[in-house]
């Protein structure tokens, strides 16, 4: 079930980067620190940090339990920090993880902020792009009122393939954040072309749905396409269901469990056998050995093809 948005509790601007940039600004005062669970997406750093001058403080989740964000997490990284933290930057779906958090876990990290009186900014980017058989429950969902700590964030760029536009979308009740990111919007707008565009689009709801029930269908064939190859090569993964990437478990692949070991690995797959995966250290991931598997950004057979060729490596090094 939904809740009733109104126009003014909306911000417009040229896509989700700018939305971060500008929610920062108003959050926090520079040097401030923002909690971000890793791994994740690496475009937060410059979003946050170049010029809002904000201070991103990892919070390491561990392999061992598939990366789970938890309570025990969140505590460390906060008791630990060396600067006033103001926010948690939180990503449901997940990038790069692929998972969708379950209402509880997203009522827990809420719940969480409250207590500690720190802002959520809620990335849901991915939210229309669940190709699995679970439920994406949005932060707006689980509150009467969204109230002063949780703003949320949303843009066309992943689930209507539309980054070119540059749209991106703030909701927050948070009237002195909505004054204060409408005083900085002449600086990062959408243009007016681009919302009546836009605006025509989603308008077409019988449109909309039909292109959203495709794009989620298109996604999981090619998620399974994808993983039967790794499956049948005996390459590990951590399960996704929503976005266009995973984690795929390279430490069998590679000479030594180091970052250096992590680098010569991504090194020579994208040398010498053209493949592309994103490496652990630019997810600031916590730990080395596993590296991002985007599987829609070229066509489906493209894709297979990449991953037989990191399947026939890995068998390579297992006769060898």
């Amino acid at each position: 079930m939904g809740r009733k948005v109104l126009p003014e509790q909306l911000a417009v601007f040229n896509g989700a980067g700018s939305v971060l940039e500008l929610i920062f600004y108003v959050l926090c005062d520079a040097g401030d620190g923002v909690l971000v669970p890793t791994p994740s997406y690496t475009g937060f750093w410059a979003d946050l940090e170049t010029r809002d001058e904000v201070a991103i403080i990892p919070v390491h989740c561990s392999s061992q339990d598939g990366f789970a964000l938890t309570r025990e997490h969140l505590d460390e990284a906060l008791a630990n920090a060396d600067r006033p933290v103001k926010a948690l930057l939180y990503t449901n779906p997940n990038n790069p993880l692929g998972c969708v958090y379950s209402a509880k876990e997203v009522d827990d990290i809420l719940s969480w902020a409250e207590e500690n009186q720190i802002h959520v900014v809620l990335d849901e980017i991915y939210a229309l792009s669940v190709f699995g058989d679970v439920e994406f429950t949005s932060g707006a969902q689980l509150r009467p009122d969204m109230g002063d700590w949780l703003h949320i964030v949303w843009a066309f760029s992943k689930d209507f393939g539309l980054s070119g536009l540059r749209s991106g979308v703030l909701f927050s009740e948070n009237e002195r954040v909505l004054q204060a990111v409408d005083a900085l919007a002449m600086w990062a707008s959408t243009s007016g072309d681009t919302q009546s565009l836009l605006r025509q689009l989603i308008a077409d709801e019988a449109w909309v749905d039909g292109y959203l029930a495709q794009n989620k269908r298109r996604l999981g064939e090619a998620y399974r396409r994808v993983t039967e190859v790794l499956d049948s090569y005996g390459i590990d993964y951590l399960q996704s269901d929503a976005g266009f990437f995973f984690l795929v478990d390279v430490r069998p692949l590679m000479e030594e469990i180091s970052w250096e070991g992590e680098e010569r690995l991504w090194r020579h797959l994208l040398d010498e056998l053209n493949i592309n995966l994103t490496p652990g250290d630019a997810c600031h991931n916590g730990e080395p050995g596993f590296m991002r598997l985007v599987f829609s950004s070229v066509p489906t057979e493209a894709a297979v093809e990449g991953v037989h060729r990191l399947g026939r490596y890995a068998r390579s090094l297992a006769s060898a």
